[in-house]
């Protein structure tokens, strides 16, 4: 989880951006996301919480585990509380080791050169909006390879109905 990019603004202005993307591995579907000039605690938790609104029914008796960086929004009490009140453990990757958050890292690389590189906004709405948008067409369209070259919800879709395909094992 969470991210801060920098975008180009109309007229080469850079803004910062910030993206809170909660990735399920099994899948590769971005549950819930935080866009925004800032991101705090309590938005980072909203990101988590609309996740488990999107995948709490399937999780049966096993909670997932929650991975993030180190960052302030990770190591603030707030978010500490919000995950012991979802019953979620939260796990925080060693510093400067990125590839232990290796699939939301892929995943935000995905973005950047597929959404954002020579992007040129206008304003932050329009990068707010591109930004969605094409989240909503990593989720329902884009063929992921690992996924037998489904998109992830078009596979999630299948796993429900037991019809996928068996994927390689996730290792963490």
């Amino acid at each position: 989880m969470g991210n801060g990019f920098e975008i180009r603004i109309h007229r080469g202005r850079r803004s910062l951006f910030y993206l809170c993307s909660v990735i399920d591995v099994f899948d590769r579907s971005i549950l819930s996301y935080h866009i925004g000039s800032h991101c705090t605690a309590v938005q980072a938790y909203r990101a988590l919480q609309g996740a488990v609104r999107n995948r709490q029914a399937d999780w049966g008796k096993t909670v997932p585990v929650i991975r993030t960086d180190n960052g302030p929004q990770f190591v603030a009490q707030v978010w500490a509380t919000g995950c012991q009140a979802l019953g979620m453990q939260h796990e925080r990757i060693p510093v400067a080791t990125p590839n232990k958050n290796a699939h939301i890292e892929s995943w935000h690389s995905v973005l950047e050169a597929e959404c954002w590189r020579n992007q040129v906004f206008q304003t932050g709405v329009e990068a707010y909006t591109v930004t969605t948008e094409w989240i909503r067409f990593y989720n329902e369209r884009r063929l992921h390879g690992s996924l037998h070259d489904w998109a992830p919800a078009q596979y999630y879709a299948q796993y429900r109905m037991g019809t996928a395909p068996t994927i390689r094992a996730v290792r963490c």
